[in-house]
């Protein structure tokens, strides 16, 4: 299957594959950057919220998209991403990313690949 993969995780991006594209900022920026491609027509291959860390407590996330857009909107992909959105916007409002030292963020820059590499 073609797909696009949208990260903002440096360990996933550092694959140098054409279909990685970097987010800069937290997993929130990310999942918001998949609700624009969404509404261009691009449906979620992966769930947004993988693994058992949320969001607030991982700052690293990879979301795959389809290589090509629809004409019609997926509405399961967007309540999808519309969900994973508000979810960690109630996470973070609650208890905002803490500020890792750089080992911790390799180690959860790892998970995140890991969770993925499959796919990649």
């Amino acid at each position: 299957m073609k797909y696009r993969c949208l990260t903002n995780n440096p360990m996933v991006y550092s694959k140098n594959l054409s279909n990685i594209e970097f987010i800069e900022g937290t997993p929130l920026d990310l999942f918001i950057a998949v609700k624009k491609e969404v509404l261009k027509g691009y449906r979620l291959v992966t769930h947004p919220l993988t693994s058992s860390l949320p969001p607030n407590i991982n700052p690293y996330k990879t979301v795959f998209l389809s290589m090509e857009a629809y004409e019609e909107i997926d509405i399961d992909s967007l309540n999808i991403i519309e969900n994973a959105i508000e979810y960690t916007e109630s996470l973070m409002k609650n208890k905002p990313l803490p500020d890792w030292d750089e080992r911790t963020l390799e180690d959860f820059q790892f998970v995140d690949k890991d969770l993925i590499n499959n796919l990649l």
